[in-house]
């Protein structure tokens, strides 16, 4: 399944956040967003999961969604959202409520072994790290057979060490599954180990300034596999006079 975003714009009232942006993300591919602070890329991402109608514009789903999907559009946040007494079994079920026991247990189990989790089904998330109980929040994403993952900034609350490691399992996941995905992220360095194209948006109101196509296969991008550094590079001098502009803007409303 792909999704397409046609004109998008959206105000908060009198506060105008995104203008007319056109996008696309297709069958199996990840598309990156990037961009300053306050550039409305997050409001983005929920306005193409359907969390927030916009002002302007549609949002179209086309094509087949995978067998047994639940749910085609599925979020992973940066807050892991996890129930503290239910265990990782537990939290990742909670998603999966209205299919009967065996189905149930069968789609944990698999979600579970995807990502690394299943000798830790019976722990509490106080018992985890970090970076595993992010890990249980894409297994319960994963456990609806998704079409879409939409990822806001699921990295920013890991450490430099874990979030190595979890790029390199979300580059064989993303291409194991074949999922498309739109992923919103601060970090440079993850738009360019994981993404197809990267979207740099430009300051509020944000609209597309450049989409960059990252030219070397996703597997290929392990750490110090290839120098992705030139491309990361380019994103900055793109994005770096607008984050001057929005901090000075945010300085001037106060």
């Amino acid at each position: 399944m792909h999704l397409e975003l046609a004109r998008i714009s959206h105000a908060y009232d009198d506060l105008d956040v995104l203008s007319g942006i056109d996008l696309a993300v297709g069958d199996g591919e990840v598309v990156a967003i990037v961009g300053p602070s306050g550039c409305g890329k997050s409001t983005l991402l929920q306005i193409a999961g359907g969390l927030l109608r916009p002002s302007a514009g549609s949002v179209r789903q086309a094509g087949a969604v995978p067998p047994g999907c639940l749910n085609p559009l599925t979020f992973v946040f940066q807050d892991f959202a996890l129930l503290p007494w239910r265990t990782v079994a537990g939290n990742v079920g909670l998603v999966l409520d209205s299919l009967d026991a065996r189905e149930r247990d069968a789609r944990i189990a698999d979600a579970l072994r995807q990502t690394q989790l299943w000798a830790f089904r019976d722990a509490l998330p106080r018992q985890l790290s970090g970076g595993m109980r992010q890990r249980v929040g894409i297994a319960r994403a994963l456990a609806v057979k998704p079409a879409v993952l939409l990822m806001d900034e699921p990295l920013s609350a890991l450490d430099a060490q874990t979030r190595e490691l979890l790029m390199d399992e979300f580059a064989q996941l993303f291409a194991s599954e074949a999922l498309s995905v739109l992923y919103v992220t601060h970090t440079l360095s993850e738009a360019v180990r994981l993404a197809d194209r990267v979207v740099v948006l430009s300051r509020r109101p944000g609209c597309i300034r450049e989409i960059v196509a990252i030219g070397v296969p996703r597997l290929e991008r392990r750490a110090g596999m290839v120098d992705l550094g030139a491309i990361e590079q380019r994103l900055w001098h793109l994005i770096r006079d607008e984050v001057v502009a929005a901090d000075r803007e945010l300085v001037d409303e106060h």
